[in-house]
């Protein structure tokens, strides 16, 4: 639910900047009317002002011309930051709490803008109010779902097991030829470490270190998963099935793998762990 409501609020978010900027380009008065600060004729009261008033007004509108690049140039920030939020999200959210957080800044400051130098309404501040309320929302939102992820990360949930620190077995088992496996009976479920079956893969792709699992946690899978790979001397499962096959608190760690993504099991730590005696040689 804290993903689902920080997806659809990020999305609002990103595409409410972009369409705050295409309004400054399209109608930069009614825009800067709706910031809250309108632009207003510039008044003149001495003839010795006649010379700023031909130099520097726009003779038709009798507004200072630099006001207006002004607003399209808010408008092409807020632009560039609503691009920013939308690849941020679909690309690196794992920084959305950091990136979120200094958003929050952005409506604070357009508060005490539109305070000093607007008509002080509430009408004018509501908007601001609203965003900085929404903002520090989706921070709040993106820190929790950050919290809840690496709790449930296998990587967070007991003593460090690098492979690199792993003393070697004084009496290693011999290899068996995977050829020789007798596949095991259909039904049934087989229980491996999470830690040895994920020793091929990598942090780039799984979004964590496998070697740092603790060996204590395991991942159970339906014997019939493997039985028809291991005459091949191969075994391929999705990453997808093996989270699958860990404890609840420990799928949401995987959700930084990549889609699609495919881990070759060690066909020694399957044998070793095939129920019912049939890690047998033919």
């Amino acid at each position: 639910m804290i993903s689902k409501l920080l997806t659809i609020g990020t999305w609002l978010l990103g595409l409410g900047l972009i369409a705050l900027a295409i309004s400054t380009l399209i109608d930069p008065e009614s825009a800067a009317q709706g910031y809250g600060v309108a632009l207003e004729p510039t008044m003149y009261v001495t003839e010795q002002d006649e010379f700023l008033k031909r130099s520097m007004l726009d003779a038709q509108q009798g507004r200072t011309p630099s006001a207006i690049p002004y607003v399209v140039a808010t408008g092409m920030r807020d632009l560039t930051l609503g691009a920013m939020t939308l690849l941020i999200l679909i690309r690196h959210r794992n920084v959305l709490p950091g990136f979120l957080a200094c958003m929050a800044i952005l409506p604070i400051c357009d508060i005490a803008i539109v305070g000093f130098h607007g008509d002080g309404r509430l009408v004018g501040l509501m908007p601001h109010i609203v965003g900085t309320v929404g903002v520090i929302g989706l921070a709040i939102l993106a820190r929790l779902e950050r919290r809840t992820a690496n709790e449930a990360s296998p990587t967070l949930n007991g003593p460090i097991n690098s492979a690199a620190n792993a003393e070697p077995e004084e009496n290693p088992p011999p290899t068996r030829l995977p050829g020789s496996i007798i596949a095991p009976e259909a039904g049934g479920e087989i229980t491996l470490s999470l830690n040895r079956i994920l020793s091929s893969s990598t942090r780039a792709d799984l979004g964590f270190e496998p070697s740092e699992i603790p060996p204590e946690v395991m991942v159970t899978l339906p014997v019939d998963t493997v039985r028809n790979q291991l005459p091949t001397g191969r075994v391929v499962l999705p990453v997808t099935t093996i989270a699958e096959g860990c404890e609840e608190r420990y799928r949401p760690a995987f959700a930084k793998a990549k889609g699609g993504l495919l881990v070759e099991i060690p066909i020694q730590e399957i044998v070793d762990h095939l129920p019912n005696g049939n890690n047998q040689l033919e």
